[in-house]
């Protein structure tokens, strides 16, 4: 076999391989990416969200299988075809997270293959309008908040009256604005002086299934003596070491702040544990642009 012969060979085996990967071995008909610079927890919990803000498009949008922060799978119904779309969240370095989505057309695996890596049907068009509208939300959304530098410190001890929380994790402030009059209605009725700013300390995060467990805060005097009352509960908060941050923004979505804390940890090797807190240092019906009240997150820092 002279070399001519070889190059042709190895050539065609070549296609012929490339050819049977692309068919059989690869389940996707068209991949998009771009690039971002927020991290991996704030990209995957706001595509997370697209069931919810894709409805104003007309989209409907449905969460199926999911890997918290790194990889989320959905389905996307279009008329009477499903497609799939699995979503990848890569740290490519400190500023940067790659974020790639892998489409698939579950009723026309077929003909995708043969059309998507050669044109603009509607299929490779409706993956890029897609991609592109998910993009362009995270960059509005971006703009609405703030994360200040990171590092950790030390809580004083604090004892508080709170009240438990149980909502879905969209809802923190709603749950709180539920009920703040319940404790400030003690605190007013017994003429408890507030040694601090309200906070919550997470006893539950289950990100699965996105249900947030809380106490609603409010620094007091310590007394073993206060009155009962069905809906007011008492605990101290002990000192501890955490790993802290300053958020600007609506307090709404300052659980952006919890998700760069954790990507910090894991780019340093700090453990933190599941229960965070947030102090709020502004009043929101005072008023004002909502990027200018700040709230400090922190995560409890296990020390070895």
């Amino acid at each position: 076999m002279n070399k001519n012969h070889l190059y042709r060979w190895l050539l065609t085996a070549a296609l012929i391989t490339g050819g049977l990967w692309y068919f059989i071995g690869q389940d996707h008909h068209y991949q998009i990416t771009f690039k971002t610079k927020q991290p991996p927890g704030v990209v995957f919990d706001h595509v997370r969200a697209w069931p919810i803000f894709g409805k104003a498009q007309g989209l409907q949008v449905t969460n199926k299988d999911m890997k918290a922060f790194s990889a989320l799978t959905q389905e996307l119904l279009v008329n009477d075809s499903i497609i799939k779309i699995n979503w990848q969240f890569k740290r490519l370095n400190d500023s940067v997270t790659k974020v790639t989505s892998y489409y698939e057309d579950v009723a026309h695996p077929l003909k995708q293959k043969f059309l998507a890596p050669f044109g603009r049907n509607d299929f490779v068009k409706r993956a890029l309008n897609s991609t592109s509208s998910v993009a362009q939300q995270l960059i509005k959304k971006s703009e609405n908040f703030r994360v200040q530098s990171i590092s950790d410190t030390i809580l004083p001890e604090k004892f508080c009256a709170y009240v438990p929380v149980t909502v879905r994790s969209a809802q923190k402030a709603q749950g709180m604005m539920a009920q703040i009059a319940t404790v400030m209605d003690y605190i007013n009725t017994h003429e408890l002086p507030l040694k601090g700013d309200p906070f919550i300390t997470v006893t539950h995060w289950d990100q699965q299934n996105q249900v947030l467990q809380f106490d609603f805060c409010f620094p007091i005097d310590p007394s073993e003596n206060y009155p009962q009352d069905p809906n007011v509960l008492f605990k101290k908060v002990p000192s501890q070491k955490y790993l802290m941050t300053t958020f600007k923004g609506n307090y709404r979505i300052s659980q952006q702040g919890w998700f760069y804390l954790l990507d910090y940890a894991q780019n340093h090797d700090l453990e933190l544990a599941p229960y965070p807190t947030e102090v709020y240092l502004n009043d929101p019906h005072s008023g004002g642009e909502s990027l200018d009240w700040s709230s400090l997150i922190l995560f409890p820092i296990m020390t070895p």
